[in-house]
């Protein structure tokens, strides 16, 4: 009950307060998870999170990134878990538990972190038809024909190439365009 007593000191009101807490949240959504600034992909159906990380990353030591309901938890294992300061190993998965605010309702995220691809090979083969294309001219028509048509094989693979392109993709587009290469026949310069 609170009293309120008017300017002139002898009026008052009694009210009475009362309140009411709603039941606590059964809500165990995880909305946002990420690992160096690189969004996660969550399945929320699957209760699952992907995230790719730059090449050489170490994926012994990384801290994640994330947001729950207000009032949730997150555990690794029974381990609490805090945003932007827990250090976990993401050499395999780790299953995130989240608990919702009743302490009663969990749902498990498996959260599987991957290394982007390494596209320092194929940047070089990349440079390597740009360096050898440019002087077409020391190429005979047939061999410049041939590696015209892998090339143009090639071209929408390659543009869709970046750092979440799996490794063996890469490898492979890699190997293919040094196959390309192969096809260019140098024809003799002339005598000095």
């Amino acid at each position: 009950t609170y009293t309120v007593t008017a300017q002139d000191g002898l009026t008052s009101v009694d009210y009475l307060v009362t309140v009411t807490v709603g039941a606590p949240s059964a809500d165990t959504t995880l909305s946002a998870f990420s690992i160096l600034e690189v969004n996660g992909v969550i399945n929320a159906e699957s209760h699952t999170v992907s995230v790719t990380v730059p090449y050489g990353t170490d994926l012994t030591t990384l801290v994640s990134t994330f947001t729950t309901v207000p009032g949730a938890t997150v555990a690794i294992g029974g381990t609490a878990q805090t945003s932007e300061s827990t250090t976990n190993d993401f050499t395999i998965p780790e299953t995130y538990t989240v608990t919702a605010q009743d302490g009663l309702t969990s749902v498990d995220y498996l959260v599987t972190v991957t290394l982007g691809s390494d596209l320092a090979a194929f940047h070089v083969a990349l440079t390597s038809v740009h360096t050898r294309t440019d002087t077409s001219w020391l190429y005979t028509t047939e061999s410049m024909d041939a590696f015209s048509t892998e090339i143009g094989n090639l071209q929408a693979s390659i543009l869709t190439v970046n750092d979440s392109t799996p490794q063996s993709e890469v490898d492979a587009l890699t190997s293919l365009i040094n196959g390309a290469i192969a096809l260019l026949v140098e024809v003799p310069g002339p005598p000095a």
